[in-house]
């Protein structure tokens, strides 16, 4: 495993954890905001992170 991807499920957010060259967790997470962009090396994933909310009341700002 060399990523691990973590959504906020009450608004639109996500912490990426990915390890290093020397297998090493990277410490903190990268945080990644709703007009952020999620970069997934490990499977060569570039897209805008609000992209995984599209369905949800999350992407339309509806409670």
């Amino acid at each position: 495993m060399k990523e691990i991807l973590v959504l906020q499920s009450d608004q639109a957010g996500a912490k990426l954890f990915r390890r290093d060259d020397a297998g090493q967790w990277t410490t903190p997470a990268k945080r990644i905001t709703r007009s952020g962009k999620l970069v997934l090396k490990s499977i060569g994933l570039s897209l805008p992170l609000i992209a995984f909310y599209a369905q949800t009341w999350i992407a339309n700002g509806k409670a």
